[in-house]
């Protein structure tokens, strides 16, 4: 609680005193005697304030501009305007107080989230500072670090005010100005939808005009019809039938690295939603398998917004899985998670309330401060989750329980966690993607099997890393094609790799990459143009008229056999 000053003032006073006292000087042992009593008069006032001030702040608010109380939908890389207003108590008079936003990792922030006042008096605080989303996702506000410091800087105490807020921050989707309704010649799907299909049914198109049966609706008679024939003549109109569409993207873990911050996933679910969108726009049901390596998650056929909102909220609950914590050592995470936690937490952290425990056994100071912190760390999130006490030892020596509650602990509280710096492993990269790539071509078959009549595949995912993924993803798209299925290969973005210190060392390696990745791309490309299939990358600006193209296709119905080529 006491700051260096106050420790400062009082150390020097005590030896002043000393010495005073030893060579006889009373006017100077009077003077450090009242120089030490005056800081404990201070220590009382302070102690006294922050007794009595139960609550410390009586009245809290934030409000986002643009966005209703009850809303908690955002959009990424769009400003908002957050006015935060905190009534501080009575008894907090006279103190200076520092007051902060705990804003979570992934938003940027173009000014301060913080204000600090001088000599309260009681008065309502008002500040406002602006917050700009750059990941899609969910987000927690936890609430306002508050510190409170006496006029002289003497003593301190932090303290977290919660008030809660969570926010869903939506990709930017790209709404066509119109979407093409398509005519199809073979349906074998009950369901009603927005494409015209040649069969009587209950559409707006006129089929023709039979004659009239027993049951046919009156509304439905052609009197113009039934006056030249002389009897009754009823109009048939063609039926309103869906294309249905299944959307397949990679988002393993690569994709989500760089988080907190900005990742290549932001980019590849824009895309998905965007295309989503377009695809549901025509009341078409839409499917969505997402790929994390070896692990498939998969949303069945839906059709309108509350599918699109599946397809959010799925992603979304897939993307809490990744987290920044994968990316730590288990001492550089003890390390980087305990000053959160001390934080956010200090109360909890009281030696008092939460002594370091450490063997004896542990050598080296830096090993028992790990250990002490370790425990520490464990104590405080077996009360916040309300675990058996039995979990505090298991946190202790379970570094896959420890993982798991750090994960836990910084998406509940909005921990921003920059991963460290770590060396690139090139293998591991190339493994993780053919798995990613396997399961993807997996999927495709599965969606194929499962068809029905003819439909539209969008694939979403990285270039393969070599020859045989090119072969394998061929093959599948040219089965799919055989199926009389049209097909869109959407390339993402790699993620980036570590390039050495060098300049000229960095510059000729990425040189290289962009050369292989190019002559890869290009292969890919001539192979699918071959097959009748179509490629785009994720940036394109025309990526929604090619999807919208290839659903025009589906009009052929089955026609158009792609054979393989010699």
């Amino acid at each position: 609680m006491s700051t260096a000053r106050a420790r400062s003032i009082v150390l020097l006073g005590l030896i002043g005193l000393v010495v005073s006292m030893g060579i006889g000087n009373d006017g100077a042992a009077v003077v450090c005697l009242a120089l030490i009593l005056w800081v404990s008069w201070e220590w009382l006032r302070f102690c006294w304030a922050l007794a009595y001030a139960n609550p410390f702040f009586v009245d809290l608010s934030r409000n986002i501009r643009g966005v209703g109380k009850t809303t908690r939908i955002i959009a990424i890389e769009q400003t908002y305007e957050v006015e935060c207003v905190v009534r501080p108590s009575e008894h907090l008079n006279g103190l200076r107080i520092i007051l902060e936003d705990l804003v979570p990792a992934g938003c940027h922030l173009p000014s301060e989230p913080s204000w600090v006042v001088e000599d309260c008096d009681g008065s309502s605080i008002h500040w406002q500072y602006q917050l700009r989303p750059v990941v899609t996702g969910e987000l927690r506000m936890l609430g306002f670090q508050a510190r409170v410091c006496d006029r002289y800087g003497l003593f301190t105490r932090s303290f977290l005010v919660r008030h809660d807020r969570h926010l869903t921050v939506l990709p930017m989707v790209v709404r066509q100005s119109e979407t093409v309704s398509v005519l199809k010649r073979d349906n074998v799907q009950i369901l009603n939808g927005g494409h015209r299909y040649r069969r009587p049914g209950t559409g707006m198109e006129l089929l023709g005009i039979r004659d009239y049966r027993h049951g046919d609706p009156p509304r439905n008679i052609a009197w113009k019809a039934t006056a030249r024939r002389g009897h009754l003549m009823t109009c048939e109109f063609e039926s309103e039938v869906p294309v249905r569409s299944t959307i397949i993207a990679d988002l393993s873990a690569g994709q989500y690295q760089g988080r907190p911050g900005p990742a290549t996933a932001d980019r590849t679910i824009a895309a998905i939603a965007s295309i989503g969108r377009v695809l549901l726009a025509d009341r078409d049901p839409v499917g969505c398998t997402l790929i994390a390596d070896s692990h498939r998650t998969s949303i069945k056929h839906g059709h309108g917004e509350r599918q699109l909102t599946r397809v959010f909220q799925t992603i979304f609950a897939h993307g809490r899985q990744h987290s920044a914590v994968s990316e730590f050592s288990v001492d550089d995470l003890v390390t980087a998670v305990w000053h959160a936690a001390q934080r956010r937490f200090p109360e909890l952290f009281d030696v008092r309330l939460n002594k370091p425990r450490h063997s004896i056994f542990e050598l080296g100071r830096r090993r028992r401060t790990l250990r002490g912190r370790r425990s520490q760390l464990a104590y405080l999130w077996t009360c916040l989750n309300g675990d058996p006490f039995a979990m505090v030892a298991r946190l202790q020596h379970d570094d896959v329980a420890f993982r798991d509650a750090a994960a836990r602990f910084v998406t509940e509280y909005s921990v921003n966690l920059r991963p460290p710096l770590r060396r690139f492993d090139v293998e591991l990269d190339h493994a993780l993607r053919k798995q990613a790539m396997k399961t993807l071509c997996q999927a495709v078959l599965e969606g194929v099997t499962r068809a029905k009549d003819n439909e539209l595949f969008v694939l979403v995912g990285q270039l393969p890393v070599d020859d045989d993924d090119t072969e394998c993803l061929v093959k599948t798209i040219r089965l799919a094609r055989a199926k009389y299925h049209r097909t869109v290969f959407v390339e993402t973005h790699s993620p980036e790799t570590y390039m050495p210190q060098d300049p000229i060392a960095s510059q000729m390696l990425r040189g290289m990459h962009q050369g292989i990745m190019g002559r890869r791309r290009n292969e890919l490309h001539s192979n699918l143009v071959a097959l009748g299939a179509r490629m785009a990358r994720v940036e394109d600006p025309r990526l929604m008229d090619v999807v919208l193209a290839e659903l025009e296709l589906l009009r052929h119905g089955r026609t158009g056999l792609v054979t393989q080529p010699n």
